[in-house]
């Protein structure tokens, strides 16, 4: 349950951390741009810290998938 997910701060530099309590499955991550483009992915066992730094300003959207869920979330670079 990805009901309990945190992305902060937000919006940021670049420096998103994640934090979800009670995680007991594994939570794949995407990042896409505005307009759809593929950035980066990353398993959030592996990290919960996302590094957009090197990322031009702008929004961008953060897909959570694990099993059976799905999450989406809006994501500001300043």
């Amino acid at each position: 349950d990805l009901t309990s997910l945190t992305v902060y701060p937000n919006p940021s530099q670049g420096l998103f951390n994640v934090s979800v309590d009670n995680h007991s499955q594994d939570v794949n991550w995407v990042v896409t741009d505005a307009k759809g483009r593929y950035v980066m992915e990353g398993r959030l066992a592996d990290s919960h810290q996302i590094d957009l730094r090197t990322q031009p300003k702008g929004i961008y959207f953060i897909k959570f998938t694990g099993d059976n869920v799905l999450r989406i979330e809006k994501l500001i670079v300043r």
